[in-house]
């Protein structure tokens, strides 16, 4: 939940770090997409990840923030997940 901006780092806290190189396999260096659910999506690079925490390096936005409307929020009541 940390604010996103071009040069803002980010840190990581142990789950979030063990997610990303434990889970998803992912090394210092390599891109990912991320969002806090205000500021839109942006790109990102794994700086470090280690048992106790990690960071990134917030690169550039590649999606605003987009608000669902009334009419939108209609649409998706009452559906189901299901396949």
């Amino acid at each position: 939940d940390h604010p996103l901006g071009a040069g803002q780092p980010v840190p990581l806290d142990g789950d979030q770090a063990h997610y990303l190189s434990g889970v998803m396999r992912l090394a210092p260096g390599d891109l990912i997409e991320v969002f806090n659910g205000r500021d839109g999506a942006w790109s990102a690079r794994l700086v470090a990840a280690s048992k106790r925490g990690g960071s990134l390096d917030v690169l550039e936005q590649v999606a605003p923030q987009t608000m669902l409307t009334d009419s939108h929020r209609s649409q998706y009541r009452g559906r189901s997940c299901q396949g």
